[in-house]
């Protein structure tokens, strides 16, 4: 087939790149369609979400929500949550989110959360406290981490959603690029020496805690620090 060359279906191929004289097979062509679709369709899907049609001020609005990127206006009002089912394995009714968790799962993430929302609300009515949602969760979560001083290496920051050094630092831990006896911890994917050079032994030279990213993921989402010896890093 060649560029510009009419189809017999109804829509053409939408290409990620064309090319004068550019000629393709048959088979090319419907991988590529195929792939494009895909990718268009998937962005398609993300329709960004606002708080401009709901009845209140945005200071008394909690949002929950499992895509952090829909709501960029409103990342102050969100708690970020993982995917789960919303009706148990005996229900009938079946479930459009395809995930482990489920919200009768006591082990899930629901349950933390309600804890979270309870003690906002308890802050939010009390004397002498905020009436801003957004100032008590914050408050909240920079307690978490607080106190620990994280430096980052072979860590893909793209790969998270916040990125997880502003995860880290919404939890209340400081992130640096200095590697110094003031560190706590050292949030490394794997213990290669090729990827890391001698800042593995060094952390444990120096007694420093070595964790995988997904400490500070875990933390993030279950809004309780997690045991650091429960995420290893990889070898």
């Amino acid at each position: 087939m060649d560029c510009g060359q009419m189809m017999d279906s109804e829509y053409g191929v939408p290409f990620d790149y064309l090319g004068q004289g550019l000629r393709l097979s048959d088979e090319e062509i419907t991988r590529l369609k195929d792939t494009n679709s895909s990718k268009l369709f998937a962005e398609k899907k993300l329709q960004l979400k606002s708080l401009d049609l709901v009845l209140g001020h945005e200071s008394g609005v909690i949002i929950l929500d499992d895509n952090y990127k829909v709501w960029p206006d409103h990342h102050k009002n969100l708690i970020l949550m993982k995917y789960f089912t919303y009706f148990s394995k005996n229900s009938k009714r079946k479930s459009r989110k395809k995930d482990k968790l489920s919200a009768s799962d006591g082990n899930g993430v629901l349950p933390y959360i309600l804890t979270v929302l309870r003690e906002i609300h308890g802050m939010f009515f009390s004397p002498n406290m905020s009436r801003d949602v957004r100032m008590l969760l914050r408050e909240i979560r920079g307690q978490i981490l607080k106190g620990c001083i994280a430096f980052f290496i072979d860590v893909d920051e793209n790969k998270y959603q916040p990125s997880i050094s502003n995860q880290a630092e919404e939890l209340g831990a400081e992130c640096t690029t200095i590697l110094d006896s003031s560190v706590t911890h050292v949030v490394v994917t794997a213990r290669t020496k090729e990827i890391t050079g001698d800042i593995v032994l060094w952390a444990q030279l120096e007694k420093k805690i070595l964790v995988h990213p997904w400490w500070i993921y875990i933390t993030y989402l279950l809004w309780q620090r997690q045991p650091e010896d429960k995420f290893p890093t990889s070898n």
